[in-house]
């Protein structure tokens, strides 16, 4: 049950100005940036309360270099009910732009990142937003002013448009439509967080990602510039991180990757031409080798897999080998299976590796009917 604002104002000792929330981001090179000037937003709005949700993980040194001789009060610990009882909040990218869009508290997205920085970003990053609540929408929901755009000037003007009651109405009534994806706040931070990390480490490599729809459900196709690298199958529990499908472009791999798995689920494609590049140790490739030699239609067991790369433990190792497998159906892991055609363990569950055996028809190019043998998922 949330906090009343009554009680939180008493707790943490607050005056009953009405709050503009404060987050200058969670790595100190964030708060050094944008903390001098956010001081400067007192004297804009001095019948506001300013308070601001401090990091534990961040000095309190470097809060006091800023906060001495103001009347911004800070906060650790207490994000959630600062931005839950703000009228508007100013923040740095990140889990905060979503977060504060969940609990309903209208913002400005506020980022300046050093020149050299912003430079690379612009060449190597093809996003157009760097706000996940923007990221999701694929449209400009929440103003974002970054590098010059970022200053008190722009930062006053923004908030004095979404201080207004006529715009808060209309920024609450789309914040709705983002609760109604992904559920209530508190129930959306860890998803929040996996999708910043999963899209920072895109960004980091210089990768391009685009989702892909099959019989089976939906895949992460993930390419660099020269080659495909993963295809990710999306469990259930991941399919809300699809929102974010519209963040980085796709290129000319996967557009062709997902033209080929088109005529693959269409029975047109036995085999694969696509540009690959591989991430494992010498062993996990050599197998990799050959389960891209298993034919369309036919099937190895671990067994005969350990005996063509020479390794005794053919249960574990070819096992673990395949289960690392970075792109599963282009590289054919599913063609594998245990002792006597029984169908093993698989990444994606049993039934995809039954439902991939099954389209390629294998139970008619085999003595034994596989799917007639006891799925066992213990190898």
């Amino acid at each position: 049950m949330n906090e009343s604002g009554e009680s939180f104002r008493k707790r943490c000792q607050l005056d009953e100005r009405p709050i503009i929330a404060l987050l200058a981001g969670s790595r100190s090179n964030e708060v050094k940036t944008l903390m001098p000037i956010f001081i400067q937003l007192q004297d804009r709005f001095p019948e506001y309360q300013l308070v601001l949700a401090g990091v534990n993980s961040i000095g309190r040194d470097i809060y006091n270099k800023y906060l001495s001789g103001t009347n911004i009060r800070i906060l650790f610990g207490e994000t959630y009910p600062i931005l839950l009882h703000a009228k508007a909040s100013a923040l740095c990218s990140g889990t905060a732009s979503l977060e504060a869009a969940l609990i309903g508290t209208p913002q400005v997205v506020c980022y300046r990142a050093n020149a050299i920085t912003a430079a690379i970003v612009r060449i190597l990053i093809k996003v157009k937003y760097v706000s996940l609540t923007n990221l999701i929408f694929n449209q400009p929901v929440v103003k974002e002013l970054l590098q010059n755009d970022c200053n008190v000037e722009n930062i006053s003007r923004e908030l004095e448009r979404i201080l207004s009651d006529k715009e808060q109405a209309k920024i609450r009534k789309r914040y709705e439509k983002l609760r109604k994806v992904l559920g209530e706040a508190h129930a959306s931070k860890n998803i929040a967080k996996a999708m910043v990390n999963e899209l920072q480490t895109i960004m980091d490599a210089n990768r391009f990602f685009r989702y892909y729809s099959s019989p089976m459900g939906f895949f992460k196709l993930i390419a660099d510039s020269e080659s495909l690298i993963e295809i990710r199958y999306i469990h259930k529990e991941d399919e809300l991180a699809l929102n974010i499908k519209g963040a980085v472009k796709s290129n000319s791999i996967l557009d062709e990757t997902a033209h080929q798995l088109d005529e693959y689920f269409s029975e047109k494609r036995k085999e694969f031409d696509l540009p690959i590049k591989l991430s494992g140790t010498a062993f996990q490739k050599r197998v990799w080798k050959e389960l891209s030699m298993i034919p369309y239609g036919k099937v190895k067991t671990y067994g005969e897999i350990a005996t063509l790369v020479e390794t005794k433990d053919a249960s574990r190792a070819v096992g673990n080998a395949c289960r690392m497998n970075p792109l599963p159906i282009v590289i054919p892991c599913h063609r594998v299976v245990g002792a006597n055609n029984k169908l093993t363990g698989f990444n994606m569950g049993i039934d995809k590796k039954s439902y991939l055996l099954g389209l390629e028809k294998v139970f008619d190019n085999s003595d034994t009917n596989l799917f007639n043998a006891n799925i066992n998922q213990d190898k």
